[in-house]
């Protein structure tokens, strides 16, 4: 199987079991004198079932990005939307606004101007979907 194929199934996998824990939390108490909707024990086993194949699934998936060397882009991609995630929430508008709440105005300057921030979100996007494409390429080529 391709890692490609191997993505999609993982993340199949991933939302069947949470819909199987989701199912579990709701069916493992009932009101006295009502019948269990299902068996808490037979979700468990199937829960249990589907999470060794979802870490099977990943461990293949890590083992042949670490034996090729591509495991470093992963890191490297996870921490550039985490930097874009702090870009995003920076807070950058210098001048004078009025007080929400309270009388009066306060005024702000900043250390980086909304084109500096703007600008910094570009290079880092770019920097992403070079890694993703090469990722992708990698992905659909590889056999698990």
């Amino acid at each position: 199987m391709k890692i490609v194929k191997a993505q999609k199934k993982i993340a199949h996998l991933k939302g069947e079991v949470s819909r199987l824990k989701e199912r579990a939390k709701r069916c493992v108490r009932t009101q006295k004198g009502n019948d269990f909707t299902e068996k808490f024990e037979d979700l468990k086993n199937i829960i249990e079932s589907k999470l060794n194949e979802l870490i099977d699934l990943k461990v293949k998936v890590m083992r042949a990005n670490i034996e090729s060397g591509v495991f470093k882009k992963v890191i490297i991609l996870g921490e550039l939307k985490s930097t874009i995630e702090l870009y995003r929430a920076l807070e950058v508008e210098s001048g004078t606004y009025r007080q929400e709440f309270g009388a009066g105005e306060v005024s702000y300057v900043s250390q980086m101007t909304v084109k500096q921030k703007n600008d910094s979100i570009e290079d880092l996007q770019k920097k992403i979907e070079k890694l993703t494409e090469e990722l992708d390429d990698f992905n659909a080529i590889t056999e698990i």
